[in-house]
């Protein structure tokens, strides 16, 4: 086809085009085939993603050990921790049951002698407290950086006055773990934490033998009094 001014002609052979001024454009059949196969690679990848994405969301749901479970071999505070990538909804399995104890042997042994030491004392004590539980951060700071730096981090006991629970003091049994160079660094940063709010917080080595009543009188008395004389807060028991 050839237009009156001569502007526009029909490429005919082995392609077709378009004549433009003196300029001609031409489309070769074989690229019509390369659009189609590009179309159906595009295509075939994309289910592939989708088969993907729905292995990982199936294979990491509850229930079964993906990100965000703790396989069996993850002990209590033991491995990283991995977070949920979703969060679960009404009808997913909750696998959830009551622990048989709240605390360890250890820990038990402890509180009751908490509860000897300050009986008759107007305070209460709390177990496996969070440490961004006690804490406020001060205006004109960024309140969700500084709390989030203890959101998995406890302290295991809080003694509060009565009646209006002001926190006393805290208290931290270090076990084995405490002696591994990562664990070293972070009660390091709680340390300073503390020291920071202006809250003591008092540690004694875990003992399994038991532990002497007149010596965690001895480190905590004082500071639940207001004496001000207890121990460096980095102190341990001796």
């Amino acid at each position: 086809m050839t237009s009156l001014g001569g502007e526009s002609h029909v490429c005919r052979g082995s392609g077709f085009g378009v004549f433009r001024g003196r300029k001609c454009v031409v489309h070769f059949r074989s690229g019509g085939r390369f659009v189609s196969q590009l179309i159906i690679w595009l295509v075939a990848l994309l289910f592939v993603g989708v088969g993907v994405l729905s292995h990982i969301l199936l294979a990491e749901g509850p229930g079964r050990p993906g990100r965000g479970h703790r396989s069996g071999s993850e002990s209590r505070g033991g491995g990283r921790r991995r977070r949920w990538f979703r969060r679960l909804q009404i009808g997913d399995e909750f696998p959830y049951e009551v622990k048989s104890q709240f605390l360890t042997r250890s820990e038990r042994d402890f509180y009751h002698v908490l509860r000897r030491v300050f009986k008759g004392r107007d305070v209460a004590v709390f177990a496996q407290v969070r440490v961004c539980d006690i804490f406020a951060v001060r205006e004109g700071f960024d309140e969700d950086f500084y709390l989030r730096q203890f959101a998995m981090h406890h302290v295991d006991f809080l003694v509060c006055q009565l009646p209006c629970l002001v926190p006393m003091v805290a208290v931290e049994l270090d076990g084995e773990s405490h002696l591994k160079p990562h664990q070293v660094e972070n009660d390091r940063i709680k340390d300073q934490a503390f020291r920071s709010a202006g809250l003591q917080l008092v540690r004694f080595d875990r003992n399994d033998a038991g532990y002497d009543l007149s010596e965690v009188g001895r480190r905590l008395l004082p500071w639940v009094s207001g004496g001000g004389n207890g121990e460096a807060a980095t102190g341990r028991s001796r």
